[in-house]
């Protein structure tokens, strides 16, 4: 096989890897609530919450580090239609982006909705069902320099294949890539309930790529003049396989300041799969100030397994969040990684302050 096929091979797999086989995951996804299911809308106390993270993995590796990003703001607006009842509206904006000669890059857009029904004595049962409808857009792009100079290593000239993959017949002649966006569908469902007045546990399952999103990378499967067979037998597929997401908190109350918060989440998409979990402690220094520190280990189980460190903090409505990663198995550095998160939430109907009245003493 000549070099430059080789080469080609080389760039598709690379593709297919980042693009069909990585999960996108945060480690900290407490801090990307509507990301992780669609009823985690409006699960918050306040009227507005808005947020964001960021992940940056196997940074300093072959100069192909993996970004992924989250931003997101959700409102409680209405009553339901029962007491106790309320309906949520949100936005969920999430990226995954991978560098190098070939640029990869899947962009997620989700507005959704939840319905929360409380029922129990007191109400302190709550079940929600989520759901979101937005848009996918994907790009790959080749770096026209970069191809150029790998190729010329090798037999000094420019390889048609990728040439034919970076401009198809017809289209135009600077294009470096492609684009293609299509549609998609997210369902979710938790629950949650509260006990011993301060203990409560949350969990819920959630069903994404309901409507098979994907279009970039099958035009670049049937742009090639031999299209890259992946592992498991069949062609360059650019539709994301149907993901499944689950995951459970359980919050006790160990005194008068301190909480422990084991977390579960489970997630498979295709024939990826991974576990992941942590269990961090919450620590009351101001109960006046709502002034909390936290801080936990945790682990990820996948065919790349890590272990990592969990830190945050919150403030007067503020929640700040950062973790990382140490790879345990899998390719050196490919899964050291690193978040920071940033989240606050307003509540717009403020305790009223209520003025001391004077009664006279005569009547």
């Amino acid at each position: 096989m000549k070099c430059r096929h080789i080469l080609t091979l080389f760039f598709l797999m690379t593709i297919l890897t980042v693009g069909i086989s990585q999960n996108r995951h945060f480690t900290y996804f407490q801090l990307a609530p509507l990301d992780i299911n669609p009823a985690l809308n409006g699960e918050f106390n306040g009227s507005i919450r808005a947020g964001g993270i960021i992940r940056q993995q196997a940074f300093g590796w072959a100069s192909n580090s993996l970004v992924t990003s989250n931003l997101s703001l959700d409102v409680n607006m209405l009553n339901g239609f029962t007491k106790g009842d309320w309906i949520s509206f949100g936005i969920s904006l999430d990226a995954f982006e991978s560098g190098g000669i070939v640029k990869f890059k899947r962009t997620y857009y989700k507005p959704g909705a939840a319905y929360h029904f409380a029922y129990g004595k007191k109400q302190n049962s709550v079940l929600t069902l989520g759901i979101q409808y937005g848009g996918v857009q994907e790009s790959v792009d080749f770096t026209g320099d970069g191809i150029r100079t790998g190729v010329s290593l090798a037999n000094g000239g420019v390889d048609p294949d990728l040439e034919q993959l970076k401009t198809p017949t017809g289209s135009d002649p600077e294009a470096t890539g492609r684009n293609a966006s299509s549609s998609d569908l997210m369902i979710g469902i938790t629950w949650k309930t509260k006990f011993a007045k301060t203990n409560h546990f949350l969990g819920g399952v959630m069903v994404g790529n309901i409507l098979s999103p994907g279009g970039a990378l099958a035009s670049l499967s049937s742009a090639s003049p031999n299209p890259t067979p992946n592992p498991g037998g069949n062609s360059l597929n650019a539709e994301l396989p149907l993901l499944i997401r689950g995951f459970a908190e359980m919050r006790t109350r160990m005194g008068r300041r301190t909480a422990f918060v084991p977390t579960l989440m489970y997630q498979k998409q295709g024939a990826a799969s991974e576990f992941q979990m942590n269990a961090m402690m919450d620590y009351l220094v101001k109960p006046e100030m709502g002034l909390v520190i936290r801080g936990g280990l945790g682990a990820r189980l996948a065919s790349a397994s890590d272990a990592q460190l969990l830190l945050g903090a919150d403030y007067r409505g503020f929640k700040i969040g950062a973790s990382f990663d140490l790879g345990i198995t899998g390719a050196s550095g490919v899964d050291n990684a690193y978040e920071v998160g940033l989240g606050y939430i307003y509540n717009i109907f403020k305790k009223p302050t209520v003025k001391p009245i004077i009664i006279c003493p005569r009547l």
